[in-house]
């Protein structure tokens, strides 16, 4: 059974941990782990969120931008494989 690479994160400990999300997730796209989905791929959602598949699982991914003061920001699956 193929697991993706990803761990729900229910909020960043850190602003500077969030920022440093988008550069690894780079990374990952390149090595071919996960696919970044376009905006009409995505379905829509908050202005903000961006949308990863895992090419293993191709479970949806929502990487949800912080809002400061209010919300950290999170990593969430949005569906099961």
């Amino acid at each position: 059974m193929s697991k993706c690479i990803f761990d729900e994160i229910d909020q960043f400990a850190s602003p500077a941990e969030y920022e440093r999300f988008p550069s690894w997730a780079l990374h990952q796209e390149n090595a071919g782990h996960i696919e970044e989905l376009l905006s009409d791929e995505a379905q829509g959602g908050f202005a903000g969120t961006k949308r990863y598949k895992c090419v293993a699982t191709e479970e949806i991914w929502a990487l949800h931008a912080p809002d400061p003061g209010y919300f950290p920001g999170a990593l969430k699956r949005e569906n099961e494989s």
